[in-house]
């Protein structure tokens, strides 16, 4: 049997410039230290960012962080739908896809379980929260994005 090395950091930087996921797509990501957005009008609360970069593979690739905000994310499950808010994202207008960091998740006390090809978020209650869903290898997550909340009177 043959063995091919290949490099983790061109394989990182390969899958994110792949075509097959838009920017509209988030992507659950065990191995990202902070939740990245690529389309600024996702992000509420935007404020821009002089000076940040952040190594995003190995080998040293690095992105200039532009900005950071809160995204509203609308996930739809069995019991309905909720809205989560994720802050302190960072944006990034030249990833292809954005990304929803595994280890913050867990860090905010909820957390996932992988399983035949789905990974399950659940809250600190043990309530589902979302299901990221294996696509060309990746772990896709549906949702909306909220661009503004309203409050009722």
């Amino acid at each position: 049997m043959k063995s091919t090395k290949v490099s983790r950091s061109s394989y990182i930087t390969g899958t994110n410039l792949s075509q097959h996921h838009g920017k509209d797509t988030w992507i659950f990501d065990t191995a990202a230290t902070s939740h990245f957005c690529c389309r600024k009008n996702s992000l509420q609360n935007f404020q821009p960012v002089n000076n940040m970069r952040l190594t995003v593979a190995v080998g040293g690739v690095t992105c200039e962080i532009k900005g950071i905000g809160t995204v509203s994310m609308i996930f739809q499950s069995e019991g309905g739908s909720e809205i989560v808010d994720f802050k302190n994202v960072l944006y990034f207008s030249k990833l292809q896809r954005n990304l929803i960091s595994g280890s913050l998740i867990d860090k905010a006390g909820s957390n996932f379980i992988c399983k035949n090809g789905k990974i399950n978020v659940y809250d600190k209650y043990g309530q589902n929260v979302f299901t990221a869903k294996t696509v060309n290898g990746l772990y896709c997550v549906k949702l909306k994005i909220v661009t503004s909340h309203f409050i009722r009177m």
